[in-house]
């Protein structure tokens, strides 16, 4: 996957010149580390995420790592939790495998900012990564903020993904026109999990994120609060499974309900058809159905087949979140620098 070359915004001189690391300044946070968490744990971090939200206009954490740690699964993972003296979070990073690479995400709180914690726990995500034999990190920046783009390339990150964020009123929706032979039912759990996996898989073999799904992952979405069998369509065809769309219903940041083209996928050999446009057309038609006025999706910015079916859907770019790429130092040049940590660095508990 690459960056496609029409989505990033122009360097300032300061940030091109800048592909020194900075040493790491000290917060004096206790940083805790955690492999799963717990209920408390995980209702701390969602109030975190949703008052950063408030403030930057983006949601900062991956969806699928939160979920791994907050409801089990597979794949390695691990969470950072910085606390104030009065024990409130105050500072969050987490990690998930990707296929062989290790994807990763912080937020610090808008009144902790400017002291050093972002940075602290970027340096404890590198050492953790070292110890778990990792060569490269990659950290989303979501909505690129400059504060975010800043901190990634003064540790010597480059950009090595983005994934565009669109959104499209849901007035004046054109016809969803199936090809023949297709037909559309509701997803019915229990039943379809296995198959739709499968399918699953088959759509996004290439993917960081998808590729990596199990029934675990699956299973813990159709718990979620916003999961509605009805917005989660199956096209079958010939007694198989060709495509599918599922869609969810989800609080805009300014607090409207919108409406969210959550995944679709056509299996190879159903594809060319016109069946990736019906199915998205037959999910935005289903939102419109609940009352909601707009609907976001995403999709990676050098994936042209989507980005032009979506244009001439009418979406529009809403946001940009851009994945860095870093590389991380061997265990023994890591835990070298940390001998001899700088005053006030973060303490690993």
């Amino acid at each position: 996957m690459a960056v496609a070359p029409d989505v990033l915004p122009a360097l300032r001189p300061a940030e091109a010149r800048s592909s020194r690391r900075l040493p790491v300044a000290g917060s004096g946070v206790p940083v805790a580390v955690v492999q799963a968490l717990d209920g408390s744990q995980a209702a701390a971090v969602q109030a975190l995420a949703a008052e950063c939200a408030r403030w930057d206009r983006v949601f900062p954490l991956c969806e699928q790592t939160l979920l791994r740690l907050a409801c089990g699964g597979d794949g390695e993972r691990f969470a950072l939790l910085a606390r104030d003296c009065g024990g409130a979070l105050i500072g969050y990073a987490q990690a998930g495998a990707m296929n062989d690479d290790l994807s990763a995400d912080l937020c610090v709180a808008p009144v902790a900012r400017g002291q050093g914690l972002g940075r602290c726990l970027l340096a404890a995500l590198e050492r953790r990564a070292a110890r778990l034999g990792r060569d490269r990190l990659h950290l989303w920046a979501r909505g690129d903020l400059p504060a975010a783009r800043w901190l990634l390339l003064t540790r010597g990150a480059t950009p090595d993904r983005a994934l565009l964020e669109l959104e499209r009123p849901l007035q004046d929706l054109p016809p969803a026109a199936l090809p023949p032979g297709i037909s559309l039912r509701p997803f019915v759990p229990g039943q379809d999990d296995a198959a739709w996996l499968a399918l699953h898989h088959r759509c996004f073999g290439w993917h960081p994120e998808q590729a990596t799904w199990t029934l675990a992952d699956l299973r813990a979405r159709l718990v979620q609060p916003w999961f509605r069998a009805a917005g989660f369509l199956l096209a079958e065809g010939e007694g198989h499974l060709r495509g599918f769309v599922w869609t969810k219903l989800v609080r805009g940041l300014d607090g409207v309900l919108e409406g969210e083209i959550y995944i679709v996928g056509v299996a190879p050999e159903a594809q060319g058809r016109g069946l990736g446009r019906a199915l998205t057309l037959a999910g935005l038609e289903q939102l419109r159905q609940q009352g909601v006025a707009r609907a976001r999706l995403f999709v990676e910015s050098d994936n042209r087949p989507a980005r032009r079916l979506y244009d001439a859907l009418g979406f529009h770019r809403r946001q940009l979140h851009v994945c860095y790429r870093l590389s991380i130092p061997t265990q023994d040049e890591v835990e070298g620098a940390a001998a001899s940590p700088p005053e006030g660095a973060p303490v690993l508990a």
